[in-house]
């Protein structure tokens, strides 16, 4: 929960309109406020704003792609739909600490973003707002049950859940990678809707590891009776600052390519007869089936059900992962470590900032802490439902929907332990099994998807001297947080592939392009 004092008049804003309650001397009507909440629906119903018990009260419920966003100082409390109003009105200013904590990977994703006396309600979420009090931001639960006596059929609730969203629409965009959950994807979108009516789109790297992601993909909708676009990656739009409608509050590597997600969008309204197109996206299913799983699911496991279960499952992590038990072990007794590389790379930040997780506040590191595997779990999904409900939206007349994070699934989902997602076959395990019942495709049963990471390489290796101007002269440089001789260094082997492309330096590309497009 994140508290902050009601200082004075509340305003919300959306669009051209405005509610400003002094004291909490509203009009109401039918317990809710006189005030058009359109804008702040935009072209969902996710989003409501009501008066109860003396009480604002503003909910964006799971699933949701309306934006709320609260602006906080002496002046009053502002409520905003777009991060753009909110710039525009105030021009909060980036909270170097926050940027760092993101590419350090030590973020709560709850409600904080990068802007200062800025926060924002991800779906799944309530702001309580009363008169003279705190202001209560609470993240629901009813998402994240472990009765595991309740549980759904989750390849009947995840078809359930696409229907939903693609129900109104006249050509629904399949995102398809060739993975499990965007084959998940399109199966559930075949089986409620007409598949000449369904249009499947796959990136392609012709010089990166997913040729056989291509030829899988093709083969299954040339099976499914599903038309396909094949859309090459560009490395020139890769790494750049994008022109975005909406950016996002946190940094997402998301900003990396935004650009080649333009240049897409506007191939795929040449492709369709519709003037608004529906994409269906299927980030985060990696967060909701904890994929891969890290070994503490073993304690959890014999927390649950003993020492010769525990015994049983350290077995399977061990096939799955092709680890030996004394790598599990070692993996279960390190926790600094683990955070201290990327890809085989030093971190390029100060040393000291390398070991802490609350910059310049003292606190204990929550990285030398023991997190049981069910609220790491619990974290994971809140990512994904904050990256998903906050993503970055490219361009006008494009809606990109998120099943895995649609509520009803959440909550199907997670009535699963997480030493009960794998075996020594699969990750994904209830899900897989699922599927494979209701659509017997094996399909679903496919684990070795390639990756695009060539293309960065190939984009950084163009760029390689506007990237290094753009980190050194931004906002963690700036702050001293950043060894400069180490960027380069991870700049020059990454643009060469020597050891891939660093997963930390993509974090700090992302950081400083969010930070320049956000002041743009």
């Amino acid at each position: 929960m994140y508290r902050s004092r009601f200082m004075g008049p509340l305003r919300i804003c959306a669009g051209d309109g405005r509610l400003q309650v002094q004291k909490l001397s509203f009009t109401k009507k039918d317990d809710a406020l006189a005030f058009n909440t359109a804008d702040i629906q935009g072209e969902s119903t996710g989003a409501s704003i009501g008066v109860t018990d003396q009480r604002i009260v503003i909910t964006n419920a799971f699933g949701s792609d309306a934006r709320v966003y609260i602006h906080s100082d002496e002046g009053g409390i502002s409520i905003y739909s777009s991060l753009s109003d909110v710039m525009a009105r105030h021009r909060p200013g980036i909270s170097a600490d926050s940027l760092l904590k993101d590419c350090l990977g030590v973020v709560e994703y709850e409600f904080g973003t990068l802007l200062e006396n800025v926060s924002t309600l991800p779906a799944g979420s309530t702001v309580e707002i009363p008169d003279g009090g705190n202001i209560r931001l609470i993240y629901s639960a009813d998402a994240f049950s472990d009765d595991v006596e309740e549980r759904d059929d989750i390849a009947e609730t995840f078809e359930a859940t696409v229907e939903s969203l693609i129900r109104n629409i006249e050509q629904p965009i399949v995102q398809l990678s060739g993975g499990t959950d965007s084959t998940a994807i399109l199966l559930a979108a075949r089986a409620v809707k007409n598949p000449k009516n369904i249009l499947a789109v796959t990136w392609y790297d012709p010089n990166g590891s997913a040729h056989q992601d291509l030829q899988y993909s093709q083969n299954l909708c040339s099976r499914l009776g599903i038309r396909q676009e094949v859309i090459t990656v560009d490395p020139g739009l890769l790494l750049s600052v994008p022109n975005a409608v909406e950016l996002p509050p946190r940094v997402s590597t998301s900003m990396a390519f935004a650009e080649f997600l333009n240049y897409k969008f506007d191939l795929l309204k040449e492709k369709t007869s519709a003037k608004d197109i529906c994409v269906l996206n299927g980030h985060g299913g990696d967060h909701l089936f904890f994929d891969p799983l890290p070994s503490s699911v073993l304690i959890d496991a014999f927390g649950k059900n003993g020492i010769a279960y525990a015994l049983r499952k350290a077995r399977e992590y061990s096939r799955l992962y092709s680890i030996s038990f004394p790598q599990i072990l070692g993996s279960l007794f390190r926790s600094v470590a683990r955070r201290q590389y990327s890809n085989g790379y030093p971190l390029p930040f100060k040393r000291d900032l390398q070991m802490i997780s609350s910059i310049g506040r003292g606190e204990t590191s929550s990285r030398n802490k023991w997190i049981p595997a069910r609220e790491q779990h619990i974290r994971t999904i809140r990512r994904a439902v904050y990256e998903n409900s906050l993503s970055i939206t490219p361009q006008h007349g494009v809606r990109v929907r998120h099943p895995f994070t649609e509520g009803r699934f959440l909550a199907a989902c997670s009535r699963f332990p997480v030493h009960e997602l794998f075996n020594e076959k699969h990750t994904r395990l209830p899900f897989r099994e699922s599927l494979l019942r209701r659509y017997n495709d094996t399909a679903i049963l496919r684990s070795d998807k390639g990756q695009i990471t060539s293309a960065f390489q190939r984009s950084l290796n163009l760029k390689r001297k506007w990237i290094a101007d753009l980190i050194l002269n931004g906002v963690l440089a700036r702050s001293g947080f950043l060894e400069e001789q180490a960027i380069l260094n991870m700049i020059d082997t990454s643009s060469l592939g020597v050891g891939g492309f660093s997963s930390a330096l993509l974090r700090i590309i992302s950081a400083e392009l969010l930070a320049l497009s956000i002041y743009k």
